[in-house]
Parts: structure tokens; C-alpha cells; sequence
């Protein structure tokens, strides 16, 4: 093969030997070379890594922060604090976490869940697994917050709640996105 005949060609014939003059200078020029071709491409991959590149702009906080503000009180006006929605998580996370639920909310809190493909209720802590629609947009205010480098959201055209949001913290972290979907939202009197 051709890296055979390289080989064979820069010290290691039969004719020169082991240890011939030949040999000597090319393993020393060879192993050289090498050392030096190893280490700059480490400094390079160590340069690259530590030059403070960052992360693209993200969105326009100022509009995100206004949008969200506006919905907020559009939802507020529409008397949130008892309602019926189905919460699906879309991550890196258990299935318990991503499985579709239709949480129950009253005074602004969950308190009930039960799986939407089987009705079974959900066990542990709800709080830890699910979002109240007040806690989405808590949860957006703060990715607006954190200057997350993605955010995008889609609001309820009628009651102005958060149908869906994906959020990326930061593109150079693997499987830290969400994103999450309230749908069938209810409210109650």
C-alpha cells in the first residue's frame, strides 16, 4: 500500500537496516515532526477553545420582554386562575417528564394531573414535573433574563397564553433545550 511504501522509502528498507545512520535521523526527524504536528494542533484546538467566541445575538430582548408583558395581562384579563390544559415537554429528560399530561389548576396552582393517553393519575410531585400557565410565562421572563440564545414562543390567539415555547440557554451545551406545549386549554368559573 502507499503509506507501506512510504515507510519503506524514508528508513525502514532492508538495505539501511535498523540501525543505520539513515534510520536514525529520520526516526529523530520523524518523532520530531510528529511532537510538533501533535502540539499545534492541541494549542490550536485549545485556542479555539478559549477565545472567547460566543454565542450569536439571540432575539431582540426588548421585543421579547414587551410581548411577553402584553400576553401576560391579556391572560390575566381572561380570569387564569382555574383552568384545564394538556403539558407535553419536549427534552433530554425521562419519559415521566415528557409524557403528555392534562393538568388541573386552581388559584394558580396544579392540583391534579393525569396522563392523557390513559387517564392514570400522575404520582410525585407535580410541581417538579409540570408548568402552570403563570410559570410559563415565568419561565420565558427568565430565558429573556438569561439572554438565551433562542427563544421562540407562539401565543394563544384567543386567551393569550403560552401554546408553545422552545428555549436554548446556549448552542455550545448539548440536550440543556426545552420546549413545551400547553394545549386544550379551559378555563373555569
Amino acid at each position: 500500500s502507499r503509506l507501506n511504501i512510504a515507510v519503506s522509502i524514508l528508513g525502514n528498507s532492508p538495505r539501511f537496516g535498523r540501525s543505520s545512520r539513515l534510520d536514525a535521523i529520520y526516526g529523530s526527524l520523524y518523532r520530531g515532526r510528529w511532537s510538533m504536528i501533535k502540539y499545534g494542533l492541541l494549542l490550536a484546538v485549545l485556542a479555539v477553545g478559549c477565545s472567547g467566541v460566543e454565542s450569536p445575538p439571540g432575539p431582540d430582548r426588548g421585543v421579547l420582554a414587551r410581548t411577553i408583558a402584553e400576553n401576560r395581562v391579556l391572560w390575566a384579563e381572561k380570569g387564569s386562575q382555574k383552568n384545564r390544559f394538556n403539558f407535553q415537554r419536549t427534552c433530554e429528560c425521562l419519559s415521566e417528564y415528557t409524557r403528555e399530561a392534562v393538568l388541573e389548576v386552581a388559584d394558580g396552582a396544579i392540583i391534579a394531573a393525569t396522563y392523557a393517553d390513559d387517564g392514570i393519575a400522575v404520582e410525585g410531585d407535580l410541581d417538579d414535573r409540570y408548568a402552570t400557565v403563570d410559570e410559563l410565562f415565568a419561565l420565558l421572563d427568565e430565558a429573556v433574563a438569561t439572554r438565551a440564545v433562542q427563544l421562540d414562543v407562539v401565543f394563544d390567539a384567543a386567551l393569550r397564553y403560552p401554546k408553545r415555547l422552545f428555549i436554548d440557554y446556549d448552542q455550545r451545551i448539548a440536550d440543556e433545550e426545552q420546549s413545551i406545549a400547553a394545549s386544550k386549554l379551559l378555563l373555569s368559573p
